[in-house]
């Protein structure tokens, strides 16, 4: 009977092997692959390798915009909590649930507390769970120096069952944390007194801050992947619902039944995700120890109410944030804290370097147009967390198939070198915004494995070298920029002195402002076809734009943020009418269509009654030009003879050159909203519809809009038949080449040379309209004044001052356009002596052969 029993027994301790036996082959063998890429995975550790953005650099060689390395101090609370006495103090009595304070009064009290913690026995540990006793076991041995193969024996032969506490039964324990704590006492002290003033005493309070925006992070994420599960969305799906106003309360409503709460759907909606809503902004408002309460009450309460949701959430996301999150400390730190922690890292647990770039711009010329980077909105981390999400469902799986791997290595690559991260900056406006995939580059990596395979030597595994961006190189010469820049304020100061001298009789506006000029100023070279000059006043420091944009945003008048030059985002009494100077391409339509029309004589008596509903339309000079001829017109700058051209050929004329010739349309500048609005033409059908739109579009009025650089385009058209390129981006510099500006109108040289000999004369014919600026003759200036009338709120503005043109007359080299906004001013008053002041200063660059010495008054 025993022999049977022995025998029964025999058979099923040989079942039992043979079971183990296989279970360890299935383990060992067939699993084992896997099994060593989850142990790897849990000991796996990244660096980010930044690359550098493509510099923006001038014509002239200056740089607008480039990289800098430098080094920031991080910091990683898990490597904190685990190395240093105060946070190996908190986390420990976190785990044993006693109500732990911040981990600066942890320091502070850290005697007291680790007497405390040396008087526990081993049945307290028993009492905690599985994890949580491992953990504490941990915290304890690091904290009290048990940490050899043979201490650690010790450690739990104590927890096996002793009747001594763990000081008694390790007797050197507290000298050992004693000593601990005054070293890493000493360490705080010695980098604080580096990190400079703010930071004295100050260092673990940041630390205490830092670990509760993690927490708060860790309790909001747990709270809204538990939500995703409740309704059965992606994380992702859920993120979007909830930047939506109205599906977030729906999705807020359902979570509000579902987890059984109280109170109101927009209160969980902001704990769950803050936008900007009342809600939310009463959330903010707290101080940060009680956002974490409410949101550590919620998680509580969710907790009991859906255990399914929220079973293995809250743990995960501690150990993602707490590993992967990595907090920034100060920027720009010191060589002697990079050389310190360089060489005594271990000493500074959870603090490290990390070497950036930073994006630096070394000249104040033109920021509406180089533009600047930012962090990214959540919204341009759209992609960035959908792929993030499906890499962490693919990185959990215990066995991946083909596809699943092939799809887990595409996603990791991609998001850890190209996809826009929520820390990297891009570009938000100017060039930077507009050349973002050129100037940005790829980032590098480098994965290694902790402590190697043999627990010492860290174990490269994966690495992928960065790749910088492509420069960008503009058309703009900043020496052309510095001197129109000089030109303008120096014209500005000096108007009423030149008015008294000049124009006795013309009334200055009280609204001039010396001080705060309003001007665009564009110049093109036309043997290049370039674009060297955009300049605009008010000038705007990069101090202002990071310090007061906000304040710049709502100015309703002299904001610095438009680019005058490209004339874009007005407000009324800014609207770009072109005035007098659209005359010329009227003109210029007029003899295509009929060339007997230049000997066209037209009677001005000042007023001209437009309709038989009797409205007046006015001349310039009170008491009429009489008997005018196009040449007189043009010098003189008549409305009345062009409201009656523009009656008699009809709009068909004007409207079919100023469309063929980019009016209406984009230029084709590479930073498109600098200019949104400022080009714009009537359509075809109202001034077909309504003769006084069209004999007020022929004077630059109501029916057209431009901008200086858009104008500068009209007067290289006239000067060569061809239409210049708007772009400052040089072809083959790391971006696309100009836009084609198409097909345009020829115009003859028999018209050509009509129009130019007027044109000429505005400048160097006694009555000119520009006659008083006093031009060398060298200089051969081909140019138009104008005048434009504006009104905001149905009251009228003082008026726009310009002047376009080009020069020189014989062979021409550049064409120009200046605005001067609400002056109150004709165009040869003010904006025709800007042009003066400039070419004085840079004609020497721009064309040495026509240097002539003049005075400027």
């Amino acid at each position: 009977m025993n022999n049977k029993r022995l025998g029964h027994l025999a058979i099923g301790f040989v079942f039992l092997v043979c079971v183990m036996v296989a279970r360890l082959f299935q383990l060992q063998v067939i699993e084992g692959d896997e099994w060593q890429r989850q142990a790897r995975s849990s000991r796996l550790d990244k660096d980010t390798i930044p690359f550098k953005r493509g510099r923006i650099t001038s014509a002239d060689g200056k740089i607008f915009a480039e990289d800098d390395s430098a080094y920031d101090l991080y910091f990683r609370y898990r490597d904190f909590r685990r190395n240093h006495p105060a946070g190996q103090i908190h986390a420990a009595l976190v785990l044993l649930s006693v109500d732990a304070p911040g981990v600066e009064q942890c320091m502070v009290d850290a005697q007291v507390w680790a007497r405390q913690l040396l008087q526990l026995e081993p049945p307290r540990l028993a009492d905690l769970s599985g994890q949580a006793r491992n953990d504490l076991n941990y915290y304890l041995r690091g904290m009290f120096g048990i940490v050899s193969s043979e201490q650690r024996e010790d450690y739990f032969d104590w927890l096996d069952g002793s009747d001594l506490n763990l000081g008694e039964y390790f007797p050197q324990a507290e000298s050992y944390f004693l000593q601990q704590l005054k070293f890493y006492q000493v360490r705080i002290t010695a980098l604080e007194t580096m990190l400079g003033s703010g930071w004295h005493q100050h260092m673990l309070l940041k630390i205490e801050t830092r670990r509760q925006q993690l927490q708060l992070m860790v309790l909001q994420r747990a709270l809204q992947d538990t939500a995703a599960r409740s309704l059965q969305y992606s994380p992702s799906e859920l993120r979007g619902k909830l930047r939506d106003k109205e599906s977030r309360l729906n999705a807020a409503h359902l979570l509000h039944q579902h987890w059984q709460l109280d109170g109101r759907a927009e209160y969980l909606a902001a704990m769950l995700s803050p936008i900007d809503d009342n809600a939310s902004e009463q959330l903010r408002q707290q101080e940060l120890s009680q956002q974490v309460e409410l949101l550590s009450s919620l998680w509580q309460q969710v907790e009991l109410a859906a255990p399914q949701d929220t079973a293995g959430i809250l743990r995960d996301q501690q150990y993602r944030v707490h590993r992967f999150r990595v907090i920034g400390f100060s920027k720009d730190v010191d060589y002697q804290i990079v050389d310190l922690l360089a060489q005594q890292g271990d000493d500074y647990p959870g603090l490290y370097l990390q070497k950036i770039t930073r994006r630096n711009y070394p000249t104040e010329l033109s920021p509406q147009i180089v533009g600047m980077v930012r962090l990214p909105h959540e919204r341009d981390l759209f992609e960035y967390r959908v792929l993030n999400d499906r890499f962490r469902q693919l990185r959990k799986l215990f066995y991946r198939n083909v596809e699943d791997e092939a799809e887990y290595r595409q996603l990791r690559h991609r998001l850890w070198s190209a996809t826009l991260r929520p820390d990297e900056t891009r570009g938000i406006s100017g060039v930077e915004n507009s050349f973002e995939q050129v100037l940005r580059g790829v980032r590098g990596y480098l994965q290694v494995l902790e402590g190697g395979e043999d627990g010492k030597v860290p174990l490269e595994l994966l690495y992928s070298s960065p790749l910088n961006g492509n420069d960008v190189v503009l058309s703009l010469d900043t020496k052309l920029i510095e001197q129109a820049e000089q030109s303008i304020a120096k014209v500005y100061r000096n108007t009423r002195q030149r008015m008294r001298e000049y124009f006795p009789s013309a009334d200055l506006s009280s609204k001039f402002d010396a001080l705060q000029p309003k001007v665009g100023f564009a110049l093109i070279d036309l043997k290049s076809d370039q674009v060297p000059m955009l300049a605009t006043a008010p000038h705007l420091a990069r101090q202002q734009l990071r310090q007061d944009y906000q304040q710049l945003v709502a100015l309703k008048d002299a904001s610095p943020l438009r680019h005058r030059a490209l004339a874009g985002n007005y407000w009324p009494q800014e609207t770009p009418y072109p005035g007098s100077t659209f005359k010329p391409l009227v003109a210029a339509a007029a003899l295509m269509f009929d060339s007997s029309l230049w000997n066209k004589v037209y009677r001005c008596e000042g007023v001209f009654k437009a309709n038989d509903n009797g409205v007046n339309l006015h001349c310039d000079s009170r008491y009429g030009h009489q008997a005018i001829t196009m040449r007189d017109a043009l010098k003189k700058s008549c409305n009345i003879y062009f409201y009656k051209l523009a009656r008699d050929i009809g709009p068909q004329p004007i409207y079919s050159l100023a469309s063929s010739l980019g009016f209406g349309e984009p230029t084709g500048f590479e930073v498109a909203y600098l200019e949104k609005g400022a080009n714009y033409l009537v359509d075809l059908e109202t001034l077909n519809n309504n003769s006084l739109r069209l004999m007020r579009t022929a004077i630059g009025q109501v029916g057209v809009h431009a901008s200086p650089l858009q104008m500068a385009r009209l007067y290289g058209w006239l000067a060569t038949s061809t239409l210049p390129s708007a772009s400052i981006v040089l072809e083959g510099a790391g971006a696309s080449p100009a836009l084609d500006s198409g097909e345009v109108p020829v115009l003859s040289n028999n018209y050509r040379t009509k129009i130019v000999d007027a044109l000429s004369a505005v400048n160097y014919e006694l009555g000119g309209t520009a006659y008083k600026t006093q031009f060398p003759s060298q200089w051969q200036i081909v140019g138009k004044t104008g005048t434009s009338q504006v009104s905001s709120g149905g009251k009228l503005q003082p008026t726009h001052a310009w002047f376009t043109g080009y020069f020189p007359a014989d062979n021409p080299r550049y064409s120009f356009a200046i605005m001067c906004e609400n002056t109150g001013l004709h165009g040869g008053q003010i904006a025709s002596f800007i042009l003066k002041e400039f070419l004085q200063r840079a004609m020497p660059q721009l064309a040495p052969e026509l240097v002539v010495q003049s005075n400027v008054r």
